[in-house]
């Protein structure tokens, strides 16, 4: 049974500290005046690493150290694994400037970071390049990785627009009353509203090609499953190379998108 699982904890946010230059809109501002902030947003998608270093028992001990249930059954085992650990942040800078009307302050810059920090994709090292069943656990990893590429793309385009939106109604305020938290408040409820709608989107795509009757259609392409024979013992396995051999698995190819 091929098994494959996804993994974003967005709720974790980190501070990515920047220093961006400084908008050259306005010399001085005027506390209700436009403030004049330099957005610097990021959407950051390495390239998926691919790992073929772990066995398929290795793949379902790190998969069991983790919590996954299924992990625990002895029907079922993980034969590759994609994980896209997110990157989140949201951070800036004020700028305290003379007026006409007395001192003011303004939101300087915001920098958002809102991707991915790497992606791995771990295929069972018990699956020789060439083979029927390396090609069928990689093609469907792969999908994962396009699954997450495209919804990151999707994500990240409207949240952009949202923050730039929130950036140009953005205003100063008078100096002594500006707070860079509550400042940078509407930026981070974007951000994590976009993580939290993120998170749905994301699971029930990759959802959709891990269902029973997806790793049944996936399990009767080949019948060189357990090329180690070592599923459910301990020792040694055939470790594949670090790289599929030959060129004889196609790069990664885009899935259509769901609406």
């Amino acid at each position: 049974m091929v098994r494959s699982f996804h993994i974003a904890a967005f709720g974790r946010v980190t501070l990515f500290v920047a220093t961006l230059a400084a908008s050259g809109a306005a010399s001085a501002c005027t506390p209700g005046a436009p403030a004049g902030t330099t957005l610097a947003f990021a959407a950051p998608q390495p390239p998926p690493d691919y790992r073929y270093d772990k066995s398929v028992n290795s793949i379902q001990h790190m998969m069991r150290e983790q919590g996954h249930v299924f992990a625990g059954l002895n029907a079922e085992w993980t034969l590759g694994v994609t994980y896209a650990k997110p990157t989140v942040s949201v951070d800036g800078d004020l700028a305290n400037e003379p007026g006409p009307d007395g001192a003011c302050s303004r939101l300087d810059w915001v920098r958002v970071v809102f991707g991915y920090a790497d992606i791995e994709v771990y295929i069972g090292s018990d699956f020789k390049p060439g083979t029927c069943a390396f090609r069928a656990v990689y093609d469907h990893e792969t999908q994962h990785v396009s699954i997450n590429a495209y919804t990151l793309e999707e994500f990240a385009k409207t949240l952009k627009a949202q923050l730039d939106e929130q950036a140009r109604r953005q205003t100063a305020v008078r100096a002594g009353a500006a707070d860079l938290d509550a400042m940078l408040a509407p930026y981070r409820r974007l951000v994590d509203e976009a993580a939290a709608a993120f998170r749905v989107v994301q699971a029930s795509r990759n959802a959709a090609i891990d269902t029973r009757d997806s790793y049944a259609r996936v399990q009767a392409m080949c019948g060189d499953w357990n090329q180690s024979n070592t599923w459910v013992q301990q020792g040694p396995v055939q470790r594949a190379p670090s790289a599929p051999a030959g060129g004889s698995v196609q790069p990664p190819r885009a899935l259509p998108r769901r609406p």
